[in-house]
């Protein structure tokens, strides 16, 4: 039970740990979130790791690993059924760390410098050459008319680079931290169903 509560909360402080890497820009970590269910030695660990989400993965599998232990001693069918455990949790383990990779990628690859040069460039000179091309046409109608295309140009313009790297503490941006509630919610809804199916069969 004891390895088994500890693969539980570092899969929460893996969550925690993903959410404030992708906010990293500094190496200012905000680790008061797992202050509740880890120690003040794993919190320092988590810290000054390199890299504080594959710490938390490699825990989740150290505390696996004991859990599942296989030894001499191991009845040949419960060592069968832990070794076929421990295969699922791996490949758990593996998806999780493929989607860590994927949110890397979305932060670390932004908009090409020479595709947004261009793209501004053409922008500024095309909403600059409005009222010369169109002024004698549309009259006084220049001025609103090249402000609400110019609004809509320069307003897809910045809600592109607003999501390029969605992950900041910013209204448009994703809510990690609902993110990570929600994870923490469906943890403790599968411990609490677990604690009840056990009560369940001692006291049927």
């Amino acid at each position: 039970p004891e390895c088994r509560d500890m693969a539980i909360v570092w899969v929460a402080a893996y969550a925690i740990a993903l959410k404030e890497h992708m906010r990293d820009d500094d190496g200012h970590f905000e680790y008061e979130e797992i202050v509740g269910f880890l120690s003040p030695d794993q919190i320092k660990c988590v810290a000054s790791s390199n890299h504080p989400c594959i710490y938390a993965a490699t825990e989740i599998r150290h505390a696996l690993k004991k859990a599942f232990t296989v030894s001499a001693d191991t009845p040949a069918a419960l060592g069968a059924s832990y070794s076929s455990e421990m295969r699922l949790m791996e490949k758990s383990l593996d998806i999780l760390q493929k989607d860590m990779g994927g949110l890397e990628r979305v932060r670390s690859t932004p908009l090409s410098i020479i595709f947004v040069t261009h793209q501004r460039t053409f922008m500024m000179l095309y909403l600059f050459s409005l009222p010369y091309l169109y002024g004698h046409a549309w009259g006084y109608g220049t001025i609103p008319s090249v402000f609400l295309i110019s609004y809509a140009l320069l307003g897809i313009d910045g809600s592109a680079s607003e999501c390029e790297s969605p992950f900041k503490k910013r209204p448009n941006h994703l809510n990690m931290e609902r993110f990570c509630l929600i994870i923490m919610e469906d943890i403790e809804q599968i411990v609490s169903h677990n604690h009840d199916l056990q009560q369940k069969r001692i006291f049927a």
